[in-house]
């Protein structure tokens, strides 16, 4: 989240197995030898441009554990908008990510949903789940 203003920070990027755009905060995978701390600062930066500190980090969860193994983690970042770097952020997108990055006041949520749904982007559960349970939508 950012401060001092409180905004989100959303993507848009286009998922091959979904076939679709999906809105969902800045993630990854941890490479072999990487903290989830680093792999969250690292991802952050890569897919939006911005720098920030880890607040807090979830133990890991699984996300459908009827099926699969996959477990995720959520990494709390705060990202000062007033510092030199973040005034203009520069995403370093990998080859073959296209990303849209969105700042999002929580006032603004439920409207940017509700026009990227029209638009036939799909949602990933752990944003539309986070900004549900904020009361947001």
């Amino acid at each position: 989240r950012m401060q001092p203003s409180g905004r989100f920070i959303i993507i848009r990027q286009f998922r091959p197995p979904t076939n679709s755009y999906i809105l969902e905060f800045p993630a990854g995978l941890v490479d072999p030898g990487e903290s989830q701390e680093t792999t969250a600062i690292r991802e952050l930066f890569e897919e939006t441009g911005y720098v920030g500190t880890v607040e807090n980090i979830s133990p890991r969860l699984f996300s459908s554990p009827g099926i699969l193994s996959e477990t995720v983690s959520f990494v709390q970042v705060q990202v000062d908008e007033n510092t030199a770097e973040n005034l203009q952020p520069k995403p370093e997108n990998e080859p073959g990510e296209f990303i849209t990055v969105f700042v999002k006041s929580p006032d603004e949520i439920a409207e940017f949903f509700k026009q990227e749904k029209k638009q036939g982007v799909q949602f990933d559960v752990k944003l539309y789940t986070y900004f549900m349970v904020q009361g947001l939508l």
